[in-house]
């Protein structure tokens, strides 16, 4: 995996982590069809204000402080996520970067 998809992966990572951490009635129910296992249809549509978006921050499910790091191993392989000290702009929100890394132990 490329340095560049590891960014754009992480980036992706920290951005539905800030979606999903947005309160319920903050968001509104989209033109999409595909239901969530509660029944109700998912959002596609979000009222959040680009100005209350954060950098940093962390919830029971996921850390977003740089320098935070997990990496989880099984077997002989390895999976690492890091959260950078560096952010993004992505569509006038500034994001952080979060570096995702793979390793396979060879035989």
């Amino acid at each position: 995996m490329s340095w560049r998809m590891i960014v754009m992966v992480g980036l992706f990572v920290a951005f539905a982590a800030l979606v999903g951490s947005v309160p319920q009635g903050l968001t509104q129910p989209g033109t999409a069809q595909t239901k969530g296992r509660d029944g109700r249809p998912f959002t596609d549509e979000f009222r959040e204000d680009k100005a209350d978006l954060v950098t940093t921050g962390l919830n029971t499910y996921f850390v977003l402080e740089p320098g935070f790091s997990v990496t989880l191993k099984k077997g002989d392989e390895e999976f690492t996520k890091t959260v950078l000290n560096e952010t993004k702009v992505v569509d006038g929100v500034t994001t952080r970067i979060v570096e995702e890394r793979e390793s396979k132990a060879s035989s």
